[in-house]
């Protein structure tokens, strides 16, 4: 094999392995501060805004936490939102196979698509603390 034949054939492997499965680190938003101002209720009120805004459905809501799905072509993701008065959290729950979802050495990496999801999800809830 010549060098361009090797040179071409070993980036095809680098763009194969690299280019096109790219993970980034999952994005859990841990302890989103709540200002003071905002009740238990409100706040509630807010996730549910929030998550019907950027079309994810309400799986299952309790005092407290929200479980909520999305689905966008052939990805979809389930999580759970905790909060409490003085915090919120978003954690992924389950992802399909298309968002690349893996646990590796400890380390989560997932689609950034997910990622996107979960920080529209946070900055909308954010915006809506400061109305």
């Amino acid at each position: 094999m010549n060098k361009i034949n090797e040179l071409a054939l070993l980036t095809l492997v680098t763009v194969g392995l690299f280019g096109c499965g790219y993970k980034n680190a999952v994005m859990n938003s841990p302890n989103i501060s709540i200002p003071q101002n905002v009740s238990q209720e409100q706040l509630g009120k807010n996730v549910r805004d929030v998550l019907m805004k950027r079309r994810w459905i309400i799986m299952e809501e309790e005092k407290g936490f929200v479980t909520a799905s999305i689905k966008r072509g052939q990805t979809a993701a389930d999580i759970k939102i905790t909060y409490d008065s003085k915090n919120v959290e978003i954690k992924r729950v389950n992802s399909s196979p298309n968002l690349r979802y893996q646990l590796k050495a400890g380390q989560e990496r997932i689609h950034n698509h997910y990622n996107t999801w979960i920080a529209n999800l946070e900055k909308d809830l954010k915006a809506a603390w400061i109305k």
